[in-house]
């Protein structure tokens, strides 16, 4: 539901028929850092407004770092021991082990609470304060058609 409410806000901001194609291709930390690009040009919002969103994409971002080592990373299992312990996860980046920690199931609730959260302020704010554009029709490619 992030992705989307990130897609949302950049073509509220764009404010153009066009703007869901970019937006379709584009990665969470793009789309965050081009709404954070927009939102320092629109002189139309009111400042106040732009910092609750901004704040709101930049926890974004740490939580999709967060959620991109949960995802993507090594777990290690309980394997033989008796007791049960938290999994290990080993984060590789640039093909070397930087770090490994333990998380618990606790934790990764958590951290998928604090998206959840953070894309409903999203998507509230957009709503609230970019109606007009949020409801916009966008245009998109057609697909071509298959020629028999």
């Amino acid at each position: 539901m992030v992705e989307l409410h990130l897609r949302q806000l950049f073509c509220s901001l764009l404010d153009t028929p066009y703007a869901g194609v970019v937006a379709a291709g584009e990665s969470v930390d793009n789309l965050i850092n081009n709404c954070l690009a927009l939102l320092q040009v629109r002189a139309d919002i009111d400042p106040d407004d732009c910092s609750i969103v901004m704040a709101a994409l930049k926890q974004v971002k740490a939580h999709m770092a967060q959620r991109n080592s949960l995802v993507h990373g090594l777990w290690l299992g309980y394997g033989g021991m008796k007791e049960r312990q938290d999994p290990l996860l080993i984060v590789s980046k640039r093909r070397k082990a930087d770090s490994v920690s333990t998380h618990t199931h606790a934790e990764a609730e958590a951290l998928a609470q604090n998206l959840r959260s953070q894309g409903s302020t999203i998507f509230e704010w957009t709503v609230r304060v970019l109606p007009e554009a949020l409801h916009r029709e966008q245009v998109y490619p057609t697909p071509p058609r298959h020629q028999p």
